[in-house]
């Protein structure tokens, strides 16, 4: 059974996976960036968290939090960190990318 946690960081999950599904310019380059840098991070040996997250963004998999665990080969603990860290990163890459749009864009007016 999924705690209230996981119920969160769930619903967070799939609005990030709409944001991505909408197919506007900024979510497709947040998440062309990301799988990039999750394929870096699991090909160096640094973490695996590659298999997380096309477990839940790529192949959408819809499991209660310890059969994704198992799934992804990584104890419950650890998939919660990474699920939260791919939260994180979403969100920090996202502002990122908008405020030097809005820069860049600001720029342009002058």
């Amino acid at each position: 059974m999924d705690t209230a946690n996981d119920k969160f960081l769930r619903d967070k999950e799939n609005r990030i996976k709409l944001l991505f599904s909408s197919g506007a310019v900024p979510f497709v380059s947040t998440f062309d960036f990301l799988h990039k840098l999750y394929t870096h991070k699991n090909s160096s040996g640094k973490t695996p968290i590659l298999p997380v997250f096309e477990a839940i963004y790529i192949k959408k998999i819809q499991l209660p939090a310890w059969k994704l665990a198992i799934y992804c080969n990584v104890s419950r603990s650890t998939l919660f960190n990474y699920r939260n860290t791919i939260v994180n990163d979403f969100n920090t890459y996202i502002n990122e990318n908008l405020i030097t749009e809005i820069a860049y864009t600001k720029e342009e007016d002058k």
